[in-house]
């Protein structure tokens, strides 16, 4: 949920290290999960490193994602227990777009204790700038 900030005083830009260790974390965490993704899709396609590279490299996380996604169900029945659960991918996107604002928003503290993120592009003439709150 977003609650407007009408007093700016209330907002800072000095997060505190803790914070930043955690954005840190975060964003580190889905560059493994992504890297993981490109190096399944590469072993599905039976390519070699260097052919895979050509396949993923201008590809992006919301992209091989789709593939990797595409790629299982073709490959793994219905049937078998080695079937990813149909809730990953749901929750792969949505990791993806925090990931996504996390890493490409500008971050700020509102009363020096809630961490917030504000996008760094707004709707073209609009007078709010929206951000999301990350207790």
């Amino acid at each position: 949920m977003v609650t407007p900030v009408q007093d700016m005083s209330r907002v800072t830009f000095d997060i505190p290290t803790e914070i930043k260790m955690a954005i840190a974390e975060a964003i580190m965490s889905f560059s493994s999960l992504e890297a993981t993704a490109e190096s399944m899709i590469w072993d599905l396609l039976r390519l070699p490193y260097d052919e895979g590279r050509i396949v993923t490299q201008n590809m992006d996380a919301g992209r091989k994602f789709a593939m990797l996604h595409e790629l299982l169900d073709m490959r793994i029945p219905e049937s078998s227990s080695l079937r990813p659960d149909k809730k990953i991918w749901s929750a792969i996107e949505t990791t993806r777009a925090s990931r996504n604002i996390a890493a490409h928003g500008i971050w700020a503290m509102v009363d020096n204790i809630n961490p917030v993120v504000v996008r760094y592009r707004s709707s073209a003439g609009s007078q709010m700038v929206m951000g999301e709150a990350f207790p």
